[in-house]
């Protein structure tokens, strides 16, 4: 059997069917398969938490810490030497005294020996005065009849001249009345300056006694400052003598804290103060600095708490009194001086203790409450953008307008509307127009409408 020849020139071309063949192949196994199932996409939502928006008066409040002092601090200095007799019985560190308590006694035997003498000085001048008062009444009226007699020897000169001129006297006799007159002139001019003498025996006296007696208003001072007693209600601070101590002037002996109040110096940052001073603030003038009135037209007010006292009733009010006169050079912060008025008033044992020197507290200061203001999480500002759910329940973006930071809250001038919902949590994605699943977080809504008011007053 022959077989089939192929000729040559086709030979190159044989693999061309096998591929066709493969070709429809795979053709007709495409056109015969089913395709995929294909299903319509349906739009899951985003579980999200949000608030409502509300608008109420917001305080701003500012917290700063610091240490408590004393506003009055007494130290008794001794104003006069000598020997302690007396001591308070309870002048001891830590001791409360009442007004006016004798801390101190000096001996005071020497002043008041130096006050007899003084007053004895007083009296021998007194004496004096009155003699010399009564020498100067005598002497005026000596002058008196010798002034009467010289007018009348004066007279008789005169009359004896003209007797003289006419013959019927001699001239012995105007001699002699001549002498007469001259005698009474200068027993007059004698009297005269023994007057003159008193008068100026009298300044010197008088002088004099002006002198003895601020010599012993001194010497009755002296008496006085040997006695050393509390000027306030006060807490003893410190204790630097003992009885039967001699003391000299100038001397520190004793040192009190007045019970009436305290001063807690509040470190802040300058930028800090700025969210408490209301926008509308007119311009201050010096004399406003000078009296202190500018914090009291500011409307700032503060709260003392302090630090590790358990519970909430160791708070107190305070008054915002000044600022320090610079910024602290270590910390670059402004010290705002709150004062505490009457720190010992309903103290409990184990809840409220005083106000202690040294002790660090807590202070929160607030300004004027600015109305219609929305309260929202710090958490839920991005940028200049807060989320809000759409009616559709669609995420929106929204620029606001932020005016101060409360803790964790952020006061919202303007951008929020009351009504609108504010999405508290964290989106991600965060898809302008994407679904939401939103729950109302009503614990947070509480916490802000706290947050807005602020603590209740201070007890």
């Amino acid at each position: 059997m022959s077989k089939l020849r192929i000729p040559e020139r086709l030979k190159p071309f044989l693999f061309i069917p096998p591929v066709l063949l493969g070709i429809a192949a795979l053709v007709w196994i495409a056109a015969s398969r089913k395709g995929p199932e294909r299903r319509s996409a349906v739009e899951q939502p985003q579980a999200v938490r949000f608030i409502v928006a509300s608008k109420s008066a917001v305080v701003p409040r500012v917290t700063a810490y610091g240490t408590a002092h004393p506003a009055n601090t007494w130290r008794g200095v001794v104003q006069v030497k000598g020997r302690i007799t007396e001591k308070h019985d309870h002048l001891q560190a830590g001791a409360i005294l009442d007004a006016g308590a004798v801390l101190a006694r000096i001996d005071r035997r020497h002043y008041d020996l130096a006050v007899q003498e003084i007053e004895a000085g007083l009296a021998e001048l007194a004496a004096r005065q009155r003699e010399a008062e009564i020498r100067k009444n005598s002497t005026e009226q000596l002058l008196a009849l010798e002034t009467a007699n010289l007018e009348l020897a004066t007279a008789e000169l005169d009359r004896q001249k003209k007797l003289l001129a006419d013959g019927a006297s001699s001239a012995a006799l105007v001699d002699q009345e001549s002498r007469n007159v001259l005698g009474r002139k200068t027993k007059v001019q004698e009297l005269q300056n023994q007057r003159a003498l008193i008068t100026a025996e009298q300044a010197t006296l008088r002088a004099s006694a002006g002198s003895l007696a601020a010599r012993l208003d001194t010497a009755r001072l002296d008496q006085a400052h040997t006695e050393m007693r509390a000027p306030y209600a006060c807490q003893v601070a410190a204790v630097q003598f003992e009885r039967d101590q001699f003391v000299g002037v100038g001397q520190e002996i004793v040192s009190l804290h007045g019970l009436d109040a305290v001063e807690v110096t509040a470190n802040v940052a300058p930028q800090r103060i700025r969210p408490l001073v209301p926008e509308q603030s007119p311009a201050p003038d010096l004399q406003q600095f000078v009296a202190n009135d500018l914090l009291k037209r500011l409307g700032l007010t503060a709260e003392v708490r302090t630090i590790g006292i358990p519970g909430a009733a160791a708070r107190w009010q305070a008054r915002v009194a000044r600022l320090a006169p610079g910024l602290d050079p270590r910390t670059r912060t402004v010290g705002v001086v709150v004062v505490v008025e009457k720190p010992w008033e309903k103290v409990k044992p184990g809840q409220r203790p005083p106000i202690l020197d040294g002790m660090y507290c807590e202070v929160e200061l607030r300004g004027a409450a600015r109305p219609d203001r929305v309260l929202i999480p710090r958490a839920a500002i991005h940028g200049s953008d807060v989320y809000l759910i759409d009616a559709e329940n669609r995420l929106r973006r929204k620029h606001v307008d932020v005016e101060f930071e409360l803790q964790e809250f952020a006061c919202i001038r303007a951008g929020i509307q009351a009504g609108e919902r504010v999405i508290a949590s964290d989106p991600v994605p965060a898809i302008d127009g994407g679904l939401l699943q939103g729950t109302r977080d009503d614990d947070l809504e509480a916490r802000i409408a706290a947050a807005s008011r602020g603590p209740g007053n201070p007890r």
